[in-house]
């Protein structure tokens, strides 16, 4: 079975926290990894959030060595800590 087999849950965002977390998975391909960006929205304040995702997909794809999802959790934990 291939990646394109796989369909993800249908899934409407009832808070900003949920929709930022939805537009973060399609934007990273990662639909499945849905809760993860849901728990992460939740628990992080959105524009802390949102700026990991933003300064994430400024990063050429070319330039991620391991993965947008990765990347986008460093960072997010680094701003974090800077607060």
């Amino acid at each position: 079975m291939t990646d394109d087999n796989i369909k993800p849950i249908p899934f409407t965002p009832r808070s900003a926290s949920d929709a930022l977390a939805l537009e973060i998975a399609q934007a990273f391909k990662d639909e499945i990894r849905l809760p993860l960006y849901r728990q992460l929205c939740s628990a992080h304040n959105h524009s802390l959030v949102f700026r990991a995702f933003r300064d994430t997909m400024r990063i050429p794809i070319f330039r991620v060595k391991k993965s947008r999802c990765a990347l986008f959790i460093y960072l997010l934990k680094k701003y974090d800590q800077k607060l």
